[in-house]
Formats: structure tokens, C-alpha cells, sequence
């Protein structure tokens, strides 16, 4: 199993690409160091007709096969000469599409992909801790994936820069990563190095960092960030990483090092803390990095649509095939879900439909329309099949370190995966389809309702229904959950495989897509952000996780006596600040929140409003922890609230307004508790 087989790539260990005029440099590892070679590139657009290139100066015309509208490759001698064209062309109103991330196009032309032959143990990667003590750094602390720590905090504070530019040249990693990086950290160190006018060439070969405006989409979270680029090298923030992984898990208190390495259960600190901790969220991107034409740092930040499109591209281009244009978006109807009933039920059982949208298009050979030479319906057989491999794999490997990289692998492409059918109705997506996606997701809604058919007919008792599949009673006679299983695979259609993946002692279901599970090993899982918002502060998270855990466990005549108990233990002071602090993750910088009241097109913010009257500049991704002061029952928290790093031991929270937000926490939960008590 190769994943040089699925996308072959012309170099091997090729671990960065850096393009410039009319070539671009390849950077390999060979031995302790790294070797480079110099390849002729040219950078293209995409145009319907070859005449819209007259004047504009190419190097050469290439015509692509097949009648979609993008027919005309044009190729030009350098970067300098295709940006102005487009500027020509702009100006004449010419049609023509053109990819503006130049590593991508070039990854794209050479037919090559990062990391080919190589597992992410082989990755350097080198980890910073930067701390400051005002504006000046007080503190460098390095760690590198082959085992080196290094600590600089003595001597001059220039002496400290010297020694990380030493260091990291000494070491020449592949990766740099850190905490808060894009966030404010790079652009406060380069300003020490300014200041002593230390040339901060950290880049392989020589050259500093560029930076230019960033964007993150991450879940119902947008980010403007500094995105900074270094010669031959990747940067990866691990707040960005942070923040991904909770746009699922919603679980994350605070982004910071610390809290992130109590929630994993790591012992590591420092620069070391930052490795293990990127070492769980990246080796999926980095093997996700050896199918996709983009720069490593790139498939981290950019979403799922973007990144298919640029594979599917990327296929077409190789193969001399024109491009179509997007579809306009479309509204059709989406997935079935459904919440039966409320309340506390024992012996639950969950029925995964596996992979249901992939094995549809798969069983039916679905493929858009637009997509003449099948390259979505190709690459989603083989993705998945390779996944299956790499499960069979994980599960025969005979030592862990096998085993992890074979789980790695089915996690990295699972993510990719399940991401084609949401391609279909991606707006910026070369071969969207809404018609087909609309044809999914009714096949879906059909299967569906045929397993909650045969459920009901079995007399089973149906909780909660979704794409994944459906949590249920079993019914008396169900049997060996084997059997039962068949009976079940039975009733669908061919090629849909059912699995019953999952037993609990109770499931609590709030209201659809909210629910806890109670596992047979006795742990807790809450699932939706009405059990689990980010909105809601620590105190009101743990207060619902406990009165989740009493009534799957039978103990829900206890509920009113840890109401009294958090009561008073709220009047009284005893809760620690922090437990009573909002957390807001900014998503817009400081600056611009200004600009924007000034404007009239924003709207007042307590977060933001106590960062700019503590004189802090904050970046889009900054976190603010903040509390509610006075003694209003309904306060206006923009004008009601203290920083909760401003307090200095004194006890000012608002104890009325948190003892009214626990009332009305707990007069959600008041019928189930009441039931409970019966």
C-alpha cells in the first residue's frame, strides 16, 4: 500500500517548494542537512479562447482537450510577466481564470507532491516558545522532533536572538511550530530583532520572513490572521490547530499550551508541550500533504472544498483535460435527522451506517456532471479503499508504533473522504453539482428511513436518527447484538454497510443532535452545543456535566442538593474566578473592531471593548477571558464586565446574574429531573 500509487509525484522527499520568476526551487533532505534543485517553472492561467492572450505576451498557448469553457492553457516566462497580464487582461474584460497561490500552481505543473516516500516521523520539526517580559523577549525555549531541548534566558537579550537564529540554522527544520506564531508572537519577535538590527534570516538559505493578511474558516469561526511564509521551511500555529479540533470536540476551556495538555493528559512543558501536542493534531495533514498540491502549512488552513478542488484540478491539468466553470449555488434539501423522544433510556445501542453518503455515490457511480473524465468518482474509490487497507493494518499490526501509523493514515483519509459529498455543493467548486448532491441526500433520507422502518417493525425503540446512523432500544428478542446485526444488514440495499459499532448503559437525549452517553467502562460523552456551548462558562458546563452524569446514573434525587450546593458556593465566593469567566476568541483584530464601530458597521463587544481599554492590541484568534461585575440581575455585559486577568484577588463578580444564569440552568433540566425523581 503506496500512497505514491494514488497520486504519483516526480520527486521523492521533497519537502518544500519555493517559487520565484520563471523557476522554482525544490528543497530535499539528505542526511543531516538538505539539498536543492533549481527547475525551469512556468506559471499559467486559464482562458476560453486563445486570442484573449494577444498582446498579453506568453510563453506558450496550450490547448486543452474537451469543450469546457476553460479550454486554453497560457503559459508565461515568469511571475513578474503572468501578473501582468492579468492586469492587461482585467483591464480588457477578458474571461480567464488564474490559480493565485503560485506553490499550489507550481506543485500542480511538476506533477509533484510534498513528502512522497516519506512517514511523519521523518518530518523535522522544531518547536518555539517565545516569552516575553514587556516588549522585550526574556525567554527562548527550543525543542526539536529528534529529542534536543535548548534554553536561552541568560545574557543580553540580543545574545538570546542570536542564539535562536543558531540554533534553528544548526538544526534546519522542515517545520517551525509554536503557540500564537500568526497571532502576534512573529511579528513581536522581528521586532527585537529590528530593534538590535539582527538580520532574522531564518529561512533555509538564507531569507527572512514575508507575511501577508490570512483567513480561517474553522466551523461557525472566520479569522483574519498574519499569515507568515519562510524560504524552504512550513509554520504551523498551534492555536490554529487548537482551534480546529474544536469546532467538533467543543470541549476546550482555553486554546493555551497548558490547558491543552490537561485535557490530553500530557506531562510534557515548554517547547516540548508545543511538539506533543502538534505531534496529535498534524500527522493527518501531513499525509493528507502527499495527495494534495499544496504547501503543508496550506492544507492545515484551507477547508475541505478548497483543498479537493485543487486535487481534482490538479487531475484534469495533468491529463491536458479543459476545465469547466462553478455551478451557481442552489438550495436542496439536506440529510434526515430526527429526535423520536426525550429523556433517560438504558441499553442503548447505535447503528453506524458506514461512510453512508461516499458508499451511495461509490454504489451507484455518481459522478458530476461537469466531470467528464471521472476523476471525483476515481479518487473517492481509491481514497476509500486505501482506507480500508490502512484499517485491515491497523488492526493486524503486531507492535503500536505500526498500529499508529496505519490509524494515522485511515484518520487522515476518513477526513477526505466523507469531505466529496460536501464538494457537490461547495460554491468555488470547479466540478459542484447541486443536482447530484440534492440525489445524495435523498438516497440518504431513503436508506435512512428504511433502517427506522424495520426498527419500528422489530420493536425496537427509536431515540435519535441521523446521517451517522441511530441510536435505539433493542428490542426483547433482539439476541447477539452479530445477529441482530445481520437482520439489519439484511434489510438494506446492497453495498450499505450497517455496523453496530456501539453498546451504552443510558443515553440522556435532550433535544435533536444534544445528547449523553453513558459507556459500559462508566465514562460520560456529551454531544451539542446546548450541552456543551461555548457561550456557556465553566461553572454552567460542569453544572450541566454533573446533572447529565446523575440522571444517566439513576441519581437525579440528588440534582436539587447540587443546585443548593453550587448556590452557595456562588453567593459565598468559593468559586474560582476563573470557572465564572467568559472565553471569546476574537475574530476580527482590535484595530478593526475600531474601524468598524467608527464605520457604523459593528456592534459593541465586551471582549473586545475591555482588551481596548486595557491598551491591548489583540489579533483575529486572541482568546479573552472576562467576568461579570455589579449586581444586576440582567446587566449589559459590555459595560458589566472586568478582565479576568485585571483581578487582583478581590472578589467583584456579579453574584446575582450568576445566580440567576444556575436558575435558569437549571429550570431547562426541571421536568427530567422530575421524572427522574418518580
Amino acid at each position: 500500500m503506496d500512497l505514491d500509487e494514488l497520486i504519483p509525484s516526480r520527486y521523492r522527499g521533497l519537502v518544500a517548494v519555493e517559487v520565484s520568476g520563471a523557476e522554482a526551487e525544490l528543497f530535499f533532505h539528505e542526511g543531516d542537512g538538505f539539498r536543492t534543485e533549481r527547475v525551469e517553472f512556468h506559471p499559467f492561467l486559464l482562458t476560453g479562447e486563445s486570442a484573449a492572450a494577444d498582446g498579453s505576451d506568453p510563453a506558450a498557448v496550450i490547448e486543452l482537450d474537451g469543450d469546457s469553457p476553460l479550454k486554453w492553457r497560457i503559459d508565461y516566462a515568469s511571475i513578474e510577466a503572468l501578473e501582468a497580464a492579468v492586469k492587461l487582461l482585467t483591464s480588457r474584460g477578458e474571461f480567464f481564470s488564474v490559480i493565485r497561490d503560485y506553490t499550489q500552481q507550481a506543485l500542480t505543473v511538476l506533477e509533484s507532491r510534498l513528502f512522497s516516500g516519506m512517514t511523519f516521523p521523518e518530518l523535522r520539526r522544531m518547536q518555539w516558545e517565545i516569552v516575553f517580559d514587556g516588549d522585550e523577549v526574556a525567554a527562548v525555549e527550543t525543542a526539536d522532533s529528534g529529542g534536543g531541548r535548548e534554553r536561552f534566558d541568560t545574557g543580553s537579550e540580543k545574545e538570546r536572538l542570536e542564539a535562536l537564529l543558531d540554533i534553528t540554522r544548526r538544526w534546519d527544520p522542515d517545520v517551525i511550530e509554536g503557540y500564537g506564531l500568526c497571532d502576534e508572537v512573529l511579528s513581536r519577535l522581528l521586532e527585537r530583532f529590528r530593534f538590535h538590527r539582527i538580520r532574522a534570516e531564518f529561512g533555509r538559505g538564507g531569507g527572512g520572513f514575508t507575511k501577508r493578511p490570512g483567513r480561517l474558516s474553522f466551523g461557525e469561526r472566520t479569522l483574519n490572521f498574519n499569515r507568515f511564509d519562510l524560504r524552504g521551511r512550513h509554520i504551523v500555529d498551534l492555536a490554529h490547530l487548537a482551534l480546529r479540533y474544536d469546532v467538533g470536540a467543543r470541549e476546550f476551556d482555553s486554546f493555551e499550551p497548558a490547558a491543552l495538555a490537561q485535557y490530553f493528559h500530557l506531562e510534557e512543558t515548554g517547547a516540548r508541550l508545543i511538539g506533543a501536542l502538534c505531534a496529535i493534531f498534524t500527522p493527518s495533514d501531513f499525509y493528507r500533504a502527499r495527495i494534495l498540491p499544496l504547501k503543508y502549512q496550506d492544507v492545515i488552513c484551507r477547508g475541505n472544498g478548497s483543498s479537493l478542488d485543487a486535487l481534482f484540478c490538479a487531475e484534469y491539468l495533468r491529463s491536458g483535460a479543459a476545465l469547466p466553470l462553478p455551478e451557481r449555488p442552489q438550495n436542496f434539501q439536506g440529510a434526515m435527522t430526527r429526535a423520536e423522544v426525550s429523556g433517560v433510556f438504558r441499553n442503548v445501542w447505535h447503528c453506524d451506517v458506514r461512510s453512508l453518503y461516499p458508499s451511495l455515490i461509490i454504489a451507484n457511480s455518481w459522478t458530476p456532471k461537469r466531470d467528464r473524465l471521472g476523476i471525483y468518482l476515481r479518487l473517492l474509490r481509491e481514497l476509500r479503499d486505501f482506507r480500508l487497507e490502512a484499517r485491515r493494518n491497523a488492526a493486524e499490526a503486531g507492535n503500536v508504533e505500526t498500529r499508529r501509523h496505519f490509524q494515522t493514515l485511515q484518520s487522515a483519509f476518513k477526513i477526505l473522504i466523507n469531505s466529496f459529498y460536501g464538494y457537490l455543493g461547495f460554491p468555488q467548486g470547479t466540478f459542484n453539482d447541486y443536482e447530484l448532491a440534492a440525489r445524495v441526500t435523498a438516497a440518504g433520507r431513503e436508506v435512512l428511513g428504511t433502517l427506522l422502518d424495520f426498527l419500528t417493525r422489530r420493536g425496537a425503540g427509536i431515540i435519535e436518527a441521523d446521517t451517522d446512523g441511530v441510536y435505539f432500544q433493542p428490542p426483547a428478542d433482539a439476541g447477539a447484538p452479530a445477529d441482530f446485526e445481520r437482520e439489519l444488514q439484511a434489510a438494506l440495499p446492497t453495498k450499505i454497510t450497517i455496523e453496530l459499532d456501539e453498546f451504552f448503559q443510558a443515553m440522556f437525549a435532550y433535544k435533536s443532535k444534544n445528547y449523553a452517553l453513558l459507556t459500559a467502562g462508566g465514562d460520560v460523552r456529551i454531544s451539542g452545543a446546548a450541552l456543551k456551548s461555548r457561550a456557556y462558562e465553566p461553572f454552567r458546563r460542569n453544572f450541566i456535566r454533573e446533572v447529565v452524569t446523575r440522571l444517566l446514573t439513576g441519581r437525579g434525587a440528588e440534582i436539587p442538593a447540587l443546585r443548593d450546593e453550587y448556590r452557595e458556593r456562588i453567593a459565598g465566593h468559593l468559586l474560582p474566578l476563573r470557572d465564572l469567566a467568559k472565553s471569546e476568541t476574537l475574530g476580527d483584530s482590535t484595530a478593526n473592531y475600531r474601524r468598524k464601530l467608527a464605520s457604523g458597521t459593528g456592534r459593541r463587544s465586551a471582549a473586545y471593548e475591555l482588551a481596548i481599554a486595557a491598551g491591548r492590541e489583540l489579533r483575529a484568534g486572541a482568546q479573552v477571558f472576562f467576568y461579570v461585575t455589579g449586581d444586576k440581575k440582567k446587566p449589559s455585559i459590555t459595560d458589566s464586565s472586568r478582565l479576568l486577568d485585571a483581578n487582583r484577588g478581590e472578589r467583584d463578580e456579579n453574584v446575582v446574574y450568576y445566580l440567576n444564569q444556575l436558575e435558569e440552568l437549571y429550570a431547562n433540566f426541571s421536568g427530567f429531573i422530575e421524572k427522574s425523581a418518580l
